[in-house]
């Protein structure tokens, strides 16, 4: 029996390329990542563009719409709607709104436009005030201390913490003017080049005891104390002048301003309590 010849069957495929069976090499595997990553920021780019035209596709639309609706509106809206529904009608309403809205101010309240020129001149004495009681003794005005004294609604409160300052300073000028002329005599009798008939009159001009520097220095600080005392009281007169002149405040902005005033005050005055 003759040999029959042996059939193969094969099946061709695609040859498609393929790494899992590949040894990876770190080389590879940067070539892979960078393509995947070229890949992905390119199906970003086209997601972008084709988002940002559908979005000025959808606006376009909605502009179209919103002319077609408003020349429909214009041209048979009086013929169709109310008068009061018709574009030119709304329009008008919107104009009168806006123009409104714009002029919207707020308005100060009569109560208290009665009383800002009060209002102000409190709050200068207050600031005023709280400037010179936070001021070691003794103050010293200047001229534009003294101007701002003078003219300031409280005055006569301010001047009688001025007058105790003025006393503590004739003391303090006093003590030192004792002092140098003490100095000068030692200096004069430790002189050689004088006279026994000039130190004779150097003692009769004579120095001031060591019990009168000390009252003096006594005397300063009982001026120092009187000055902190006028400081408070001067503070409490403050207070209560205040509280007399905004009792009959009405306005929002004025009881405000009362309260801040007094609350000032109220700090001001405990400052000077822990100093004595």
């Amino acid at each position: 029996m003759a040999e029959e010849p042996v059939k193969v069957k094969m099946t061709l495929r695609t040859a498609r390329p393929s790494i899992q069976g590949a040894v990876t090499t770190p080389a590879s595997a940067a070539a892979v990542e960078a393509v995947e990553a070229r890949w992905r920021e390119e199906d970003k780019k086209v997601r972008s563009a084709n988002l940002r035209k559908r979005i000025t596709g959808c606006l376009s639309w909605i502009v179209i719409l919103v002319a077609v609706i408003g020349a429909v509106w214009y041209f048979l809206g009086e013929k169709y709607l109310p008068a009061e529904y018709t574009l030119p009608k709304v329009w008008e309403r919107l104009e009168r709104f806006w123009t409104q809205r714009g002029d919207e101010q707020p308005r100060e309240d009569p109560a208290d436009a009665a009383v800002a020129g009060q209002r102000v001149r409190l709050r200068e004495f207050v600031d005023l005030l709280d400037h010179v009681c936070k001021s070691a003794p003794p103050v010293r005005p200047d001229g534009n201390l003294e101007s701002r004294i003078r003219k300031s609604a409280g005055n006569k409160i301010l001047e009688s913490v001025i007058s105790a300052d003025a006393v503590y300073l004739q003391a303090q000028t006093k003590f030192a003017e004792m002092n140098a002329h003490n100095e000068k005599i030692i200096r004069k009798s430790a002189d050689k080049t004088f006279s026994h008939n000039s130190r004779n009159i150097g003692r009769h001009i004579g120095q001031y005891s060591v019990n009168d520097l000390l009252r003096q220095q006594n005397r300063i600080e009982e001026l120092q104390k009187a000055c902190n005392e006028a400081r408070k009281k001067a503070v409490k007169r403050a207070a209560d002048a205040i509280k007399s002149a905004t009792a009959k405040w009405t306005g929002p902005e004025s009881k405000k301003d009362a309260a801040r005033f007094q609350d000032r005050l109220l700090k001001l005055f405990r400052r000077l309590e822990s100093q004595t």
